[in-house]
This record gives C-alpha cells, structure tokens and sequence, in this order.
C-alpha cells in the first residue's frame, strides 16, 4: 500500500515457451487463490497460467487452429516456396481477459471466424481449461453483424457479479451486455466527440453496476 516493489515476475522458466520468442506479456487476471494466468505477445498455445511465485504451471484453454477448405486444399498442391509466403495454420492470440466471481477466465481473441457459427470470439474458461461459455441466443455474442458476418474487433471484456459481461468494440466504440446464457441485453455508446462517446476505446471495467471505459486518445 506504500508503494514498495514487493517482487515482480519475468519471463517464466520453461522450454514450453519458445525460445525465439521476445515475452511480452500484455494483459493479466489473478483468481483467489492467487495464480497469474497472462496474455502475452506472440503466444498462441494459449493464456500462460503461473503460480502465485511466479513458476510456470501451463498454457491454458488455447484457440483452435482456423483455415479454410479452399486454402486447404491449395496448400496440397504448393511448392515449398509457395508456402512459405502463406500464412500458417496457427491458433489465433488471446488479446484480453477477466475473470468472474466464480474463478472462471473469461478470454478474448477479438477476431471473427470464417462463418458465424464457428465464431469464438468470447470464451469461458473453466479451470480444465475448457470453454462452458452458454450461447443460447439468437446469434453468438459477437456484436455487430450485417448479413451473417461480424464487423466488431473486441479489445476488452469484463464481468458482473450477476454473470452479465461486457465487451468492448473497438471499431464502432460500442458496449454489448450479454446475460450468462449469452442473450443480447443492450448496445450502447460510440465513437465521436460527444459526452458518452470514445474515439479510440482500449478498456473497460466494471465499478459496482457502473462500467467504466477506458479511452486512449489524448489531445
């Protein structure tokens, strides 16, 4: 509380983690009973979940690897230079996290799927590391969508004690509140000058039933 650097925590000792790698974690969660889980640059094996010492425990709920049939197949009949100019087939990065009132990770990978109905932009960790997020709504909780593909890039996510969380667009600026059976409560906000409103939004958190967004433009 005085400020006093009680310890920090650099790059974990593991060969799980590559060497080639330069550890750059971004966003982190802390449950109860004290264990770190930390999204980190260039890490796609999942969230990196350390002990409350700061030792390596795992990779936590890592996304699934996503490709097209049509790339697929292309790839069958490439030379070697061909591929080595395509992308690869790896799990995508998580970009942010939270974690409820009940120890589950809620975790973001901020980008869409190929088809709506493989969307996981959002998911709910358990302490397997498996997603039990409910998506009984009409549509998964992706925000935007025209035409069955989705428009929003989610930067944040934060949840209530009632289980209702929120995710953070960040391109039209706009809140989505999804009940725990992942029902579309409300959209609200945007970008702009405007009271209300953000121009480049980063963040966002509950306080009480209050949310509070964080927006990174200064002028």
């Amino acid at each position: 509380l005085d400020g006093e650097l009680l310890q920090n925590f650099g790059r974990p000792d593991t060969e799980l983690l590559d060497a080639d790698i330069n550890y750059q974690p971004q966003k982190l969660a802390v449950d109860e009973a004290g264990r770190i889980y930390v999204v980190a640059v260039s890490v796609n094996q999942g969230l990196i979940e350390l002990e409350s010492d700061g030792s390596f425990l795992r990779y936590m709920g890592a996304n699934a690897v996503r490709y097209n049939l049509i790339e697929y197949v292309w790839r069958m009949f490439s030379t070697d230079e061909q591929l080595a100019r395509m992308d690869l087939f790896i799990p995508t990065e998580y970009s942010n996290l939270s974690i409820d009132e009940k120890g589950f990770l809620f975790a973001i990978n901020g980008t869409s799927a190929d088809s709506l109905a493989e969307s996981k932009i959002v998911k709910r960790l358990n302490p397997k590391g498996n997603n039990v997020l409910k998506q009984n709504g009409y549509v998964p909780p992706v925000g935007d969508i025209l035409n069955k593909k989705i428009y929003s890039v989610m930067v944040d996510v934060d949840v209530h004690s009632s289980g209702v969380y929120a995710l953070l667009d960040s391109i039209s600026g706009r809140v989505f509140l999804y009940d725990p059976d992942g029902n579309l409560l409300s959209a609200f906000g945007g970008t702009g000058e405007q009271a209300g409103l953000t121009q480049v939004p980063k963040a966002i958190c509950y306080s009480g039933d209050r949310l509070l967004v964080v927006d990174s433009f200064w002028k």
